[in-house]
């Protein structure tokens, strides 16, 4: 019989090298397949005007289709829809459906939800405005562009929570001077790959295998697959800057990205083991405490995370990681980050400079919400208790009481206002 320790670490080694597979942006083991051109919507990219590019998984294609939407009053509006499921139900007769990806109309400023309809799974594209309206479009109503992907995944590969590798043909879609990028897997030992085309569509994509060095695994790692990527000038040169699987962050520069190139990415951070990524997103954030580009990360296992680019592009020029990082006692190495108040939040879109919009489930009551977000606070202060919330509390009265008006009551009328709830601002 082994020994307990030896248990321990036979348990310890499982963990660290077993991560799940990603569940919030793919299909179910065995899709059926639909009528139309687009047999589901997992990945949404804004490209220029009002082309929407759409990664279809089921169908291993990448769509291009026009979104032109009548003009609103733009991204500058919060959203406070806080139960979305009752919303779609009331206003489109749509009872049960997937949230798949999230995007926001460049022009009108609506929420487009990637959804799929169950039990079916037939592809919709959700339009939500500021105000609570909504538009269910079928995208195969709408004049589609295809793009078939070369070189899938296995088609009879599966992981353990029946995840199949085809539904991680395209696991993200980056538009960068009008070329698409697209991480995800084709097939082979070295299957993790990122596809690069041009739009308007004329061949088929080149495709570049890429590999990282992954900290908590002591290992170069060839299969594992990009989850999210942007395209950032760091130091002048485009670069690509990925976020793994479990969940290392690396950086290569665009250029190395060539057909049939072995590209090796420079580890600058292990973000946390154990985690599937959802949604790394890029955004300008403009406040006297926080002035210049972040990235957020959301996770399936784990707390949204705050990354600068200037550390970013400080780490890239630094040498990569390359030492294990101890397991389970450590779980951050290289770029700093910090956590930040949005632990129920999945998917993730920008909205304007102010504000951001997020797709969260209420931990306590089950519900769907689609709410925006300040920038460089992150909270949500009308969805906890705390001092300030008892209507006996008067910032008059504090002993630091300049303080508390300068500082927390600033801070807490501006998300109270953003949240729709002006009568509770004192």
């Amino acid at each position: 019989m082994k020994s307990s320790s030896t248990m321990i670490a036979v348990a310890l080694a499982y963990l660290a090298t077993n991560c799940r597979p990603p569940t919030a942006n793919t299909p179910p083991a065995h899709p059926a397949a639909g009528p139309g051109p687009v047999q589901s919507v997992d990945v949404l990219e804004w490209g220029e005007g009002y082309t929407l590019f759409i990664g279809d998984n089921r169908s291993m294609s990448i769509h291009a289709v026009d979104l032109e939407r009548p003009s609103s009053s733009g991204p500058d509006l919060a959203f406070n829809v806080l139960d979305l499921e009752a919303a779609v139900e009331r206003t489109s007769g749509i009872d049960r459906f997937d949230v798949l990806d999230l995007s926001v109309h460049p022009v009108s400023g609506e929420a487009v939800l990637a959804v799929e309809l169950l039990p079916k799974r037939e592809p919709r594209l959700l339009l939500i405005t500021a105000g609570g309206e909504i538009d269910a479009i079928d995208p195969n109503e709408l004049e589609v562009e295809t793009l078939p992907l070369t070189e899938p995944p296995p088609e009879r590969l599966t992981f353990l929570d029946g995840t199949r590798a085809q539904a991680l043909t395209v696991t993200d879609i980056e538009y960068f001077r009008g070329e698409l990028l697209i991480s995800g897997l084709s097939h082979g030992k070295f299957s993790s790959v990122v596809r690069r085309t041009r739009y308007p569509f004329e061949a088929a994509p080149i495709l570049a295998h890429v590999s990282m060095f992954h900290t908590v695994h002591n290992q170069v790692e060839t299969r594992s697959p990009i989850i999210s990527l942007e395209v950032e000038l760091l130091s002048g040169t485009p670069y690509v800057i990925a976020v793994y699987m479990c969940t290392p962050l690396v950086v290569a520069p665009l250029a190395a990205f060539a057909d049939g190139a072995r590209v090796e990415g420079k580890t600058i951070a292990e973000l946390g083991w154990g985690n599937t990524p959802i949604d790394f997103l890029g955004m300008d954030i403009g406040v006297p405490w926080m002035n210049g580009r972040f990235f957020v990360l959301t996770s399936q296992q784990r707390s949204a995370l705050l990354v600068g680019l200037d550390d970013i592009e400080r780490h890239a020029g630094l040498p990569d990681l390359r030492e294990p990082t101890p397991f389970p006692l450590e779980d951050h190495a290289g770029v700093p980050v910090r956590g930040i108040a949005m632990g129920d939040v999945s998917h993730i879109a920008d909205q304007n400079m102010a504000l951001m919009l997020t797709l969260s489930r209420s931990k306590t009551r089950g519900t769907l919400k689609l709410t925006s977000r300040i920038k460089g606070l992150f909270l949500r202060i009308s969805e906890f208790v705390d001092e300030y919330s008892f209507p006996s509390y008067d910032y008059d009265l504090a002993a630091n009481s300049e303080w508390q008006k300068k500082n927390i009551r600033a801070a807490r009328t501006w998300l109270l206002e953003t949240e729709g709830r002006v009568e509770a601002v004192k």
